[in-house]
């Protein structure tokens, strides 16, 4: 930014000379956002893996629920039903 500022009396503040910032700045959001998701997906597969072996360790839980992140919509509305249900009848 203070090198583009710095030129901007060189190129007198030109259209061309704020299209390139702006398409810079462009550039860098997109690529700062795919950083940011791709370390947030990261995370969240460890988190899983973790829940997963939690479970997995457990007498009583229920191992179906292992991996339920990668199961369809509708297994995951049964595994809902069938926790609620659980709790309810406790």
């Amino acid at each position: 930014m203070a090198i583009w500022a710095a030129f901007g009396p060189y190129f007198q503040w030109s259209d061309a000379h704020q299209l390139f910032i702006n398409t810079a700045t462009t550039i860098v959001t997109f690529w700062l956002g795919f950083l940011i998701l791709s370390a947030q997906y990261r995370g969240d597969k460890a988190l899983s893996v973790k829940i997963d072996e939690l479970i997995r360790s457990q007498d009583k839980a229920d191992n179906r629920l292992i991996a339920l992140e990668e199961k369809t919509e509708d297994e995951i509305v049964q595994a809902s039903e069938q926790i609620k249900e659980a709790i309810e009848g406790e």
